[in-house]
Protein backbone atom coordinates (compact mmCIF):
# COMPACT_ATOMS: atom_id res chain seq x y z
CA UNK A 1 0.00 0.00 0.00
CA UNK A 2 1.49 3.45 -0.92
CA UNK A 3 1.32 6.38 0.60
CA UNK A 4 -2.29 9.02 0.36
CA UNK A 5 -5.81 8.32 0.94
CA UNK A 6 -7.26 5.29 2.34
CA UNK A 7 -11.07 5.20 2.75
CA UNK A 8 -12.82 1.93 4.93
CA UNK A 9 -16.33 0.37 5.79
CA UNK A 10 -16.35 -1.83 8.49
CA UNK A 11 -19.16 -4.18 9.80
CA UNK A 12 -19.54 -6.21 13.01
CA UNK A 13 -20.87 -7.46 15.87
CA UNK A 14 -20.19 -6.47 19.35
CA UNK A 15 -21.22 -9.23 21.96
CA UNK A 16 -21.40 -7.46 25.02
CA UNK A 17 -20.04 -8.29 28.78
CA UNK A 18 -19.48 -7.60 32.19
CA UNK A 19 -22.36 -5.71 34.16
CA UNK A 20 -23.16 -3.33 31.85
CA UNK A 21 -22.96 -4.79 28.67
CA UNK A 22 -25.07 -4.74 25.69
CA UNK A 23 -24.92 -6.36 22.32
CA UNK A 24 -24.68 -4.52 19.39
CA UNK A 25 -23.96 -3.68 15.43
CA UNK A 26 -21.57 -1.54 13.89
CA UNK A 27 -20.95 0.46 11.10
CA UNK A 28 -18.13 2.14 11.06
CA UNK A 29 -16.29 4.38 7.44
CA UNK A 30 -13.38 5.72 8.31
CA UNK A 31 -11.43 8.41 6.19
CA UNK A 32 -7.65 7.88 6.43
CA UNK A 33 -4.24 9.29 5.60
CA UNK A 34 -1.72 6.67 5.00
CA UNK A 35 1.83 8.40 5.51
CA UNK A 36 3.69 4.76 4.60
CA UNK A 37 2.76 1.56 3.44
CA UNK A 38 2.57 0.95 7.64
CA UNK A 39 1.33 3.77 9.70
CA UNK A 40 -2.40 5.81 8.59
CA UNK A 41 -4.18 8.26 10.66
CA UNK A 42 -7.64 9.54 10.23
CA UNK A 43 -11.14 10.09 11.30
CA UNK A 44 -14.41 8.43 11.16
CA UNK A 45 -17.90 7.87 11.94
CA UNK A 46 -20.68 5.44 11.73
CA UNK A 47 -23.49 3.72 13.83
CA UNK A 48 -24.32 1.51 16.75
CA UNK A 49 -27.61 -0.55 17.08
CA UNK A 50 -28.09 -1.58 20.40
CA UNK A 51 -30.13 -4.82 20.00
CA UNK A 52 -32.09 -4.77 23.21
CA UNK A 53 -32.47 -1.19 24.25
CA UNK A 54 -33.44 -0.40 20.52
CA UNK A 55 -31.14 2.54 21.08
CA UNK A 56 -28.53 3.96 18.29
CA UNK A 57 -25.46 5.69 19.06
CA UNK A 58 -23.49 7.54 16.16
CA UNK A 59 -19.86 7.61 17.42
CA UNK A 60 -17.33 10.36 15.91
CA UNK A 61 -13.42 8.80 16.48
CA UNK A 62 -10.08 9.18 15.82
CA UNK A 63 -8.45 6.23 14.38
CA UNK A 64 -4.78 5.51 13.93
CA UNK A 65 -3.51 2.16 12.24
CA UNK A 66 -0.60 0.75 12.02
CA UNK A 67 0.38 -2.18 9.46
CA UNK A 68 2.91 -4.88 11.14
CA UNK A 69 4.14 -5.15 7.80
CA UNK A 70 5.01 -3.63 4.49
CA UNK A 71 2.78 -6.50 2.31
CA UNK A 72 -0.49 -7.02 0.63
CA UNK A 73 -1.85 -9.14 3.11
CA UNK A 74 -0.33 -7.91 6.70
CA UNK A 75 -1.47 -7.97 10.56
CA UNK A 76 -2.53 -4.62 11.95
CA UNK A 77 -3.20 -2.86 15.17
CA UNK A 78 -5.91 -0.32 15.28
CA UNK A 79 -7.14 1.98 17.94
CA UNK A 80 -10.78 4.62 17.93
CA UNK A 81 -10.67 7.23 20.42
CA UNK A 82 -14.02 9.63 20.08
CA UNK A 83 -17.62 10.53 21.67
CA UNK A 84 -20.94 8.83 20.54
CA UNK A 85 -24.20 10.94 20.39
CA UNK A 86 -27.41 9.50 20.97
CA UNK A 87 -29.88 9.13 17.70
CA UNK A 88 -32.66 7.98 19.32
CA UNK A 89 -34.01 10.30 21.34
CA UNK A 90 -32.24 13.69 21.03
CA UNK A 91 -28.91 14.36 19.41
CA UNK A 92 -27.33 15.03 22.56
CA UNK A 93 -23.95 13.90 23.75
CA UNK A 94 -23.78 10.21 25.22
CA UNK A 95 -19.93 9.60 25.95
CA UNK A 96 -16.31 8.44 25.20
CA UNK A 97 -15.67 5.63 22.63
CA UNK A 98 -12.48 3.67 23.49
CA UNK A 99 -11.80 0.83 20.88
CA UNK A 100 -8.49 -1.41 20.06
CA UNK A 101 -8.01 -4.38 17.60
CA UNK A 102 -6.36 -6.40 16.04
CA UNK A 103 -6.81 -7.74 12.59
CA UNK A 104 -5.48 -8.70 9.29
CA UNK A 105 -5.77 -7.13 5.89
CA UNK A 106 -5.74 -9.02 2.63
CA UNK A 107 -5.10 -8.29 -0.77
CA UNK A 108 -7.24 -10.05 -3.60
CA UNK A 109 -5.23 -10.73 -6.63
CA UNK A 110 -7.42 -8.41 -8.29
CA UNK A 111 -6.11 -5.59 -5.86
CA UNK A 112 -9.52 -5.38 -3.49
CA UNK A 113 -8.24 -5.15 0.07
CA UNK A 114 -10.67 -6.34 2.90
CA UNK A 115 -9.73 -6.29 6.67
CA UNK A 116 -11.00 -8.65 9.27
CA UNK A 117 -10.55 -7.76 12.84
CA UNK A 118 -11.39 -8.72 16.55
CA UNK A 119 -11.22 -6.04 19.55
CA UNK A 120 -13.13 -4.62 23.03
CA UNK A 121 -14.87 -1.74 22.77
CA UNK A 122 -15.96 0.54 25.57
CA UNK A 123 -18.84 3.13 25.57
CA UNK A 124 -19.70 5.85 28.31
CA UNK A 125 -23.07 6.07 28.49
CA UNK A 126 -26.13 6.41 31.26
CA UNK A 127 -28.40 3.99 32.42
CA UNK A 128 -31.61 4.36 33.56
CA UNK A 129 -32.64 2.19 36.70
CA UNK A 130 -35.89 1.79 39.20
CA UNK A 131 -35.30 1.14 42.65
CA UNK A 132 -38.21 1.02 46.10
CA UNK A 133 -37.04 3.51 48.26
CA UNK A 134 -39.27 2.42 50.67
CA UNK A 135 -42.39 4.22 50.26
CA UNK A 136 -42.54 4.06 46.28
CA UNK A 137 -40.50 3.20 43.23
CA UNK A 138 -38.30 5.96 42.15
CA UNK A 139 -36.45 5.97 39.05
CA UNK A 140 -32.43 6.59 39.14
CA UNK A 141 -29.90 7.10 36.74
CA UNK A 142 -26.05 6.43 36.16
CA UNK A 143 -23.20 6.57 33.95
CA UNK A 144 -21.66 3.78 33.07
CA UNK A 145 -18.93 1.98 30.78
CA UNK A 146 -21.05 -0.89 28.19
CA UNK A 147 -18.00 -3.06 27.36
CA UNK A 148 -18.20 -5.38 24.10
CA UNK A 149 -16.19 -7.92 22.46
CA UNK A 150 -16.33 -6.95 19.04
CA UNK A 151 -15.68 -8.91 15.41
CA UNK A 152 -15.66 -6.69 12.14
CA UNK A 153 -15.24 -6.79 8.39
CA UNK A 154 -14.43 -4.69 6.26
CA UNK A 155 -13.53 -3.41 2.73
CA UNK A 156 -10.47 -0.42 1.92
CA UNK A 157 -11.02 2.05 -0.95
Amino acid sequence: MESGYVGSIELGYQAGFWDYGMDRWKLNVVQSYAFSPIVSLGVGTGLRYYRESEAALIPFFANARINLMDAPSTPFIAFDIGYSLDATYRFKGVGMLLSPTLGARFTTSEGTTFTIGVGYEMQKMDFLYMYNNGEYYDIGSSSENSGALSISVGILF
